[in-house]
């Protein structure tokens, strides 16, 4: 059931969307974990992640 769930989040929902619930749901992780694991977990590149990244620090309070 997990996994199916998580492949209906993968289909349904963006990148940025997942990037962020990631962080919500484990944010002691986030600067554990190298970059690439955590862009593999939500099905996206390493480069992709960095972008989506860099775009929530350039986003104005």
């Amino acid at each position: 059931m997990e996994k199916e769930a998580r492949e209906i989040e993968i289909v349904q929902t963006d990148a940025t969307a997942r990037y962020l619930r990631f962080v919500a749901m484990y944010p002691v992780l986030v600067d554990r974990l190298p970059q690439y694991h955590i862009a593999s977990h939500l099905a996206i590149t390493p480069t992709q992640l960095s972008r989506i990244r860099k775009s929530l620090l350039n986003q104005p309070i």
